[in-house]
């Protein structure tokens, strides 16, 4: 599906907030503000979203993976989305999977 969304790869920070315009003299409220490298990584980039949805990719190894609450359940809801040939760009051709199972990304290459 098609979302006229930018996308922020390889970020080293991820925080929802507000942002002030200064400029314009507005205030926007539930921004992603993405910080990545840039230039070899000596520089600090922030990218504000300002379409939703707001998409982020986070550097592997970057966030801490939070530890486990026993008992703790999450909501399931159920999304049953309507699709149609016209919606698909690609087509399959083949799938192929591998041996050994899953590999850990910072041990591929």
């Amino acid at each position: 599906m098609k979302t006229d969304s930018g996308v922020a790869a390889d970020c080293t920070g991820l925080e929802i907030g507000e942002y002030v315009d200064k400029k314009e003299k507005v205030i926007f409220k539930s921004i992603l503000e993405s910080r990545r490298p840039n230039y070899g990584e000596s520089k600090l980039a922030t990218i504000f979203g300002s379409d939703c949805p707001q998409i982020s990719t986070a550097r592997a190894g970057t966030f801490e993976v939070p530890k486990r609450v026993e008992g703790r359940q999450g909501i399931v809801s159920a999304f049953n989305p309507v699709l149609y040939d016209k919606d698909f760009v690609v087509q399959i051709v083949k799938t192929v999977r591998g041996e050994d199972g899953l590999q850990n990304l910072f041990d591929s290459d």
